[in-house]
């Protein structure tokens, strides 16, 4: 749920009530309200609800701290639940520790210890066939691009990532896994 500054307390009290009920169905008076410092006339929309479904938990496999920030920031905001794994073996180690919590990976290709293309390999060669692993990687040219769908990866986003390809590719692979 998102709570904008300065807070007020029956604002504070609605978004508890609503995050332990759940929603109510809206009524026009709910979709605006006052403008901060109540002046007349002067209004603002009421906060929406995050988009994305919260049961779709993301591994998101990104050594660079700014990277993991920035990916796991935007998929959150969407309302989806991420874990970072910092390297390629750490990402396969959380996959195959427990693969029904996760229902997609994204993975960078350039990592310690374990590359992205060989961490694929390798949950690929366990036998976890269907988790959708999309490549998110800098490296642009359409060789890179047949390499990671050879290791076995289902997508591949290029670096810098934008927020609508991101988005759109969760959407399109969690909706297609759920058929």
């Amino acid at each position: 749920a998102q709570l904008r500054k300065p807070a007020r307390r029956r604002d504070c009290i609605e978004l508890l009530r609503t995050c332990a009920e759940g929603p109510r169905p809206a009524s026009p008076s709910d979709t605006r309200e006052k403008a901060p410092g109540g002046a007349p006339g002067s209004t603002m929309r009421a906060p929406k609800e995050p988009g994305g479904n919260p049961a779709v938990r993301i591994l998101l496999a990104e050594d660079n701290p700014v990277n993991q920030k920035l990916a796991k920031l935007l998929l959150e905001k969407a309302g989806y639940v991420v874990e970072i794994a910092s390297n390629g073996k750490e990402a396969v180690e959380k996959f195959v520790a427990s693969p029904d919590r996760f229902k997609l990976i994204f993975m960078d290709i350039q990592m310690p210890l374990i590359d992205g293309l060989e961490a694929t390999r390798m949950i690929r060669a366990k036998g976890f066939s269907k988790i959708p692993i999309v490549a998110m990687t800098a490296r642009a040219m359409s060789g890179d691009h047949d390499a990671c769908l050879q290791a076995g990866m289902t997508d591949y986003i290029p670096k810098p990532i934008r927020k609508n390809t991101v988005l759109e590719m969760v959407e399109k692979l969690t909706r297609s896994a759920a058929l």
